[in-house]
């Protein structure tokens, strides 16, 4: 038998047989891609606007908020609450998260042992000793609330006494971590009192709390977050993450609801401000929890979307205002109705409004939200092209260069397999 010996050639090895004209080379198996790197810490956001809350005029904010956050450049990961109820945050806070952030209303208030009315405890005014409807006597001390909202977008208040105790359950096993490492309130004045809004968290064992001396603007919230977000990430500590991001707030000036600079409104309380989330040399890129929202414009190109609540006549009435019609809205998409009409003449506001209530009600229809102007089908002659040109956002950039029978197959295969609700606006559909 001839003796086999080994040749090595670059990548390829082969067994060359001595005496013989034919060589065997097998080629070398490529090498597993590496596994993306897990992120350096996981944050949920809360961003909660009632629409009954005359305090938070502006529901864009909360689009707004979310769009500038999803754009951090940081190794994290990034989900938000949506709806922003209660019952969504309990169930997500199962989930393992570093830091909770709530971005909304925060409030002292006393509510009549009596009537059950809300009393709210007014900056710079004496506290009330009885309730100004029935005169019963307040003898307990008032009570810290956060503004949550309910399925259709109306207040619904959570004590912050309560919010702790999500964060940190009572009765857990000595030495557990808490559901949180950093809670962030940029809320109204949530480092206000004594106590204050972040006092009642770090009482119930948040390690760490960045809270707001006074209340804070949108535009403060998205300038201030990404480079401290960015800094958690590069494995700093949040009081050198908050120092270090500090600087953004410098060219906002000042508050426009006091003449107190940004920089001077966030506060870091509690132990775990020395402690980092994540050790430094993280690789990994950001990931954002989105919405499954296929063609719905900005409120920018939509018309941004203003307007009053006004309370119900009768006790069971519906709500009025542009607020009330939202409410209304997102009632009856949640009572199961197939088909809903918005009716009016032009340019009263029906497009921002089916953008904002399919904004809020997004998260009710995993299955995609798909808009769809009737003014292009109408230039277009309705041609079947452009009807299914929405699709090109689930099926890939390639999709409008595929044949129509193609594209046609594509979208109804898209739409078999959906295995969740979908909802499809068409707006200007009188066209």
């Amino acid at each position: 038998m001839p003796e086999q010996q080994t040749t090595h050639i670059g990548d390829v090895t082969g067994p060359v047989h001595a005496g013989r004209g034919d060589i065997i080379i097998q080629q070398a198996a490529p090498p597993a891609p590496p596994e993306p790197e897990p992120p350096a810490f996981r944050v949920l956001t809360i961003v909660a606007r009632p629409l009954d809350q005359s305090a938070l005029p502006e529901i864009g904010d909360a689009w707004s908020l979310a769009d500038k956050l999803a754009q951090v450049q940081a190794p994290i990961e990034l989900a938000f609450a949506r709806p922003p109820t209660v019952e969504t945050l309990r169930r997500r806070l199962a989930e393992d998260w570093d830091v909770v952030h709530f971005d909304g209303h925060g409030v002292w208030a006393w509510t009549c042992p009596a009537c059950r009315a809300f009393i709210s405890k007014e900056e710079g005014q004496p506290d009330p000793t009885a309730c100004p409807r029935c005169g019963t006597a307040l003898t307990e001390p008032a009570t810290g609330y956060l503004a949550f909202e309910r399925e259709d977008g109306l207040l619904d208040l959570l004590p912050a006494t309560e919010m702790a105790a999500l964060l940190c359950p009572p009765g857990k096993k000595p030495g557990a971590p808490p559901r949180a490492r950093l809670a962030i309130l940029t809320a109204c004045q949530s480092a206000m009192g004594d106590p204050s809004l972040a006092d009642v968290l770090l009482a119930a064992g948040v390690p760490a709390v960045l809270a707001m001396r006074e209340s804070v603007t949108v535009g403060a919230v998205v300038a201030l977050l990404p480079p401290f977000y960015a800094y958690l990430g590069a494995g700093r500590t949040p009081r050198q993450a908050l120092d270090a991001a500090l600087p953004a707030l410098r060219p906002l000036g000042a508050s426009p609801f006091s003449s107190t600079p940004f920089t001077e409104l966030p506060v870091l309380l509690g132990p775990g401000a020395d402690t980092p989330l994540c050790q430094p040399g993280c690789r990994a890129r950001t990931r954002v929890e989105r919405q499954p929202l296929v063609g719905v414009p900005a409120p920018s190109t939509s018309g941004a979307f203003h307007g009053d609540f006004e309370p119900p006549e009768e006790p069971t009435g519906p709500p009025g205002g542009r607020k009330g019609y939202l409410v209304r809205l997102a009632q009856a998409l949640g009572r199961g109705e197939k088909l809903i009409v918005l009716t009016g003449v032009g340019g009263i506001g029906k497009s921002a409004l089916a953008a904002a209530a399919a904004r809020r009600m997004a998260w009710r229809y995993p299955g995609g939200l798909f808009w769809v102007d009737g003014r292009d089908y109408l230039e277009t002659r309705m041609r079947l092209e452009n009807l299914l040109s929405i699709f090109g956002h689930v099926c890939g950039e390639e999709f409008g260069k595929l044949p129509v029978a193609r594209q046609r197959e594509l979208a109804l295969d898209y739409l078999r397999r959906i295995q969740a609700p979908a909802l499809l606006i068409v707006d200007n559909g009188d066209v």
